[in-house]
């Protein structure tokens, strides 16, 4: 809303809670988030093959946050410079 020019001369300031569209994960397709979710699970030695995220998701709940949110940033990093 705040990047609209419409709403412009309504909204002056905003809060973002939980991210904003310039984030790199926003504008992911489901496949590269799904290929991004797996490479994630391999670093982790978490299953990451064929269709049974749950099992993904579940592995990876149990990694410490911190982690996770470092090995984020360093996938996307690498993926905006064209790296596989």
């Amino acid at each position: 809303m705040m990047s609209s020019t419409v709403s412009k001369k309504y909204v002056h300031a905003a809060v973002s809670l939980s991210g904003n569209a310039f984030d790199p994960w926003a504008l992911k397709t489901g496949a590269e988030g799904r290929r991004l979710a797996a490479r994630m699970g391999e670093h982790f030695n978490c299953p990451s093959e064929g269709e049974d995220t749950a099992s993904l998701v579940q592995c990876l709940r149990q990694v410490n946050p911190v982690f996770l949110v470092a090995k984020q940033l360093s996938l996307f990093v690498r993926n905006a410079r064209g790296r596989p």
